[in-house]
């Protein structure tokens, strides 16, 4: 996910990231979790960096990391678990 912007896993939902490719959230993108995320498949993923710098993980709900994948902080990176 990049670019400006909010994406929404409301309460109830899930978000799968289940494939072999890098996944990026950067350019000033938040990602608001309310419901599951469950990061599996293989290759890592950065949050923050790109134009402009920053990614935010807002967690409120569950995140599962299922896989043994790196994640990488750039710049403007944040993760906040409430």
């Amino acid at each position: 996910m990049t670019d400006v912007g909010f994406t929404t896993i409301l309460l109830g939902a899930t978000l799968r990231f289940d494939s072999n490719t890098y996944r990026y959230l950067q350019g000033n993108r938040t990602l608001i979790n309310q419901g599951l995320v469950q990061w599996a498949g293989t290759n890592g993923m950065t949050v923050g960096g790109g134009s402009p710098a920053g990614g935010i993980i807002y967690n409120e709900g569950t995140f599962e990391i299922l896989n043994n994948e790196s994640m990488n902080f750039g710049p403007g990176s944040k993760i906040i678990n409430r």
